[in-house]
C-alpha cells in the first residue's frame, strides 16, 4: 500500500495507531497489562533509544538505568504500601503524634483502618483537607461532614447509629473519617501516629465489600473517599477496583441522571448528588489514563448536569393524573429533554455554533453552551473556587475524548488530521474560558489553582503530541509534534518548580505523572540532538529535582 508523502495527509487518511499496551505474564498465572494511554509505549521508545547510545558509547559497559521495555514496571510498581511508613513529610518539621486516652473507637471490627486520631490532631487534619483538597473533590456535604465530626468526638457513643439506619452506616462513617485523615495527613506533613494510619492496602480494601451493597450518599461518599486514598498513596489497581464498583453503584442508584428530571428526589439533594457523580467521573477519567484501561463511565450513559454550569434540565413538573394518551406520553418524554435539544421545542442556551460539522452525536450536556467561556469566564474569588469541579469536570471529558482518539483498540482507531485538530481546538477552547483565577499567577489568586490548571492543559497537550514521538524521526509529524511536546513540557516543569512546597500540588499523583512525562520528553530530545542538552539538564535536575543535579 503506498503512503502519501512526508506529512501530507489528506481527510480521509488514517494515521496508523502508533502505541500499543504492555502486557506481562506473572507467576501463577497472573497476568498484567497497562494500556498505551499510560505513556508505556513512549516511555519504552526512549528507554531503548538511551540504550543504544550506552551500547555505541559504551560497547563493554552494561547499560545503567533501565532495561529496554522495561517501563511496564516502572509505570505501575507492585503496591506494598503497608502503613508502616510516616504518611507525610516527616522532614517538614512536622512532630510524630503518640497515642492518647482521648481517641475514640469507630465501633466496627476493622483494625486495619486505625483508629481516631485525638480531637486537635482531627480538627487541624479536617481543615486541612477542606481547604486543599474539598475544592477539588467537593464529594463531602462540608455541614453535614462537621456535624457528625463533632457528634463523634463530643456526641454519647450509645446514640452513634441515631443519624442512620444502615446496618453498615459505622463502616462507612469509620472508612470516610479515616481516609480523610490520612488523605489531609499527606498534604498537611502531619505525621500520624502508627495506630491512626491505614493498614495494608489488600486488607482495607477487603473492608469495602459491605458497602457496595448500599446505593444511599454516605455509602458512594465512603467509597469516594477510599478510592481518593488509594490514589494518593499511588495504589492505582487497589483504586480501579474500587472505581470499578462504584461506577456499578452509581448506576444502581440514578446518579448518572440529572436530579432536575426526577420528582421523588427529596428536595435539595440536587447539588450533592452532582458533585458526588462528578467527583467519581474526574478520578475515573484520571485512573483510566493512568493505568491505560477502559473508562468504568462512558459518556453517552450520563445526562447530569456539571455543578456550577448551565443546568440544562428544566425541573419535571407532578401530573394529577397518569398520562393515557400517546401525546400525554410523548409530552412526559420532551419533559425529561434539555432545553437545547433539538426536540424539545426550547431554543438552545447558546445559539453559538461550532466551525465545522461534527460526525458524531452530541449528548445534550457535551455541547458547548454548558461550558461556554462567555457564560464564565467572568468567575473569581469565591466564586471561581466553587467552580473547580465544574472545569475539572470538563478537563476530564476532554482527557477521556484524547484516550479514545489515540488508545483505544488498534481495531478501532481512527486518527486522521481532522480528529487531532478537532480534539485540539477543544482543548484551546477549554482553557481559554477558564476563569482568570484559574489561568493568571497574582496576589489575588490562589497560586495552586492557576499552577494546577496550567499543569492539566499542557499535560492535555503533551497527551495528544506524544504518540506521534515514537514514529521515526526523520518524518515530520515527529519533528512537528516533538516541538509541541518540548513547549508543553518546560511549561509544565518551569511553573511546577516554583510551587514544590505547595502540598496539594505534590501530593496529587497527577503532577508526577506529567512531571515525569515531561521529563521524558526532554530528555528524549536532548538525546536526539533537538533540544540543547544544557537546557535539558537545568530543568530536569536543577530546577524540578535540585537533588539530582
Amino acid at each position: 500500500m503506498s503512503m502519501p508523502p512526508r506529512g501530507q495527509y489528506t481527510t480521509t487518511t488514517h494515521i496508523p495507531p502508533i502505541e500499543i499496551g504492555s502486557f506481562v505474564a506473572l507467576p501463577s498465572a497472573n497476568s498484567e497489562f497497562i494500556g498505551s494511554a499510560s505513556g508505556v509505549f513512549f516511555a519504552d521508545t526512549v528507554f531503548r533509544a538511551f540504550a543504544r547510545v550506552t551500547a555505541v558509547e559504551r560497547p563493554d559497559a552494561r547499560a545503567d538505568g533501565p532495561d529496554p521495555g522495561s517501563a511496564h514496571t516502572y509505570l505501575v510498581a507492585p503496591e506494598t504500601h503497608d502503613g508502616a511508613e510516616p504518611i507525610g513529610d516527616e522532614q517538614a518539621g512536622a512532630s510524630a503524634s503518640s497515642t492518647r486516652s482521648d481517641t475514640r473507637s469507630y465501633g466496627v471490627d476493622a483494625t486495619a483502618l486505625g483508629a481516631a486520631p485525638p480531637p486537635d490532631v482531627a480538627q487541624k487534619l479536617i481543615e486541612t483537607f477542606f481547604r486543599h483538597w474539598h475544592p477539588f473533590f467537593p464529594f463531602l456535604h462540608g455541614p453535614t461532614f462537621l456535624a457528625q465530626i463533632d457528634h463523634f468526638y463530643d456526641g454519647d457513643p450509645a446514640s452513634d447509629l441515631a443519624p442512620n439506619t444502615q446496618p453498615t452506616w459505622k463502616l462507612c462513617r469509620a472508612v470516610t473519617f479515616q481516609c480523610i485523615f490520612n488523605i489531609a495527613a499527606s498534604t498537611s506533613g502531619y505525621v500520624l501516629d502508627p495506630a491512626c494510619r491505614i493498614q495494608p492496602i489488600s486488607t482495607f480494601t477487603s473492608l469495602i465489600g459491605p458497602i457496595l451493597s448500599n446505593y444511599d450518599v454516605a455509602s458512594l461518599q465512603a467509597l469516594l473517599a477510599a478510592e481518593l486514598y488509594l490514589i494518593t498513596t499511588m495504589s492505582l489497581r487497589a483504586a480501579s477496583t474500587i472505581q470499578g464498583a462504584l461506577a456499578r453503584s452509581v448506576y444502581n442508584s440514578g446518579f448518572h441522571r440529572c436530579p432536575s428530571r426526577y420528582l421523588q428526589l427529596p428536595p435539595g439533594t440536587a447539588g450533592i448528588r452532582k458533585r458526588i457523580f462528578w467527583c467519581a467521573y474526574v478520578l475515573d477519567r484520571y485512573i483510566g489514563q493512568a493505568l491505560g484501561h477502559p473508562f468504568s463511565i462512558q459518556d453517552a450513559d450520563i445526562d447530569v448536569c456539571i455543578p456550577g454550569m448551565t443546568e440544562l434540565h428544566r425541573p419535571v413538573n407532578a401530573r394529577e393524573h397518569a398520562a393515557t394518551s400517546q401525546s400525554a406520553l410523548n409530552q412526559q418524554v420532551l419533559n425529561h429533554l434539555p432545553m437545547n435539544h433539538l426536540e424539545s421545542g426550547c431554543p438552545s442556551v447558546n445559539p453559538t455554533a461550532r466551525p465545522g460539522p461534527r460526525k458524531d452525536a452530541l449528548t445534550a450536556y457535551d455541547s458547548l453552551s454548558a461550558q461556554s467561556p462567555a457564560q464564565h469566564y467572568t468567575a473569581a474569588g469565591k466564586e471561581a473556587r466553587e467552580l473547580i469541579l465544574s472545569h475539572l469536570a470538563t478537563y476530564s471529558r476532554l482527557l477521556g475524548e484524547v484516550v479514545h482518539l489515540f488508545h483505544r483498540s488498534i481495531h478501532s482507531r481512527n486518527i486522521n488530521p481532522e480528529s487531532i485538530r478537532e480534539i485540539t481546538y477543544r482543548v484551546h477552547c477549554w482553557w481559554n474560558g477558564l476563569p482568570p483565577a484559574f489561568q493568571d499567577e497574582s496576589p489575588d489568586h490562589q497560586p495552586s489553582h492557576s499552577v494546577f490548571f496550567n499543569m492539566l492543559h499542557n499535560y492535555l497537550i503533551l497527551l495528544i503530541h506524544r504518540p506521534f514521538l515514537s514514529l521515526l524521526p526523520d518524518r515530520q509529524d515527529f519533528q512537528s509534534s516533538v516541538q509541541v511536546a518540548l513547549s508543553a513540557s518546560r511549561s509544565i516543569i518551569v511553573k511546577l518548580q516554583r510551587h514544590t512546597d505547595n502540598p496539594f500540588l505534590m501530593a496529587w499523583p497527577a503532577t508526577l505523572s506529567a512531571v515525569w512525562m515531561a521529563g521524558l520528553v526532554i530528555a528524549f530530545a536532548s538525546l536526539l540532538e533537538l533540544y540543547p542538552n544544557a537546557k535539558a539538564n537545568s530543568y530536569v535536575a536543577s530546577k524540578m529535582f535540585p537533588s539530582a543535579s
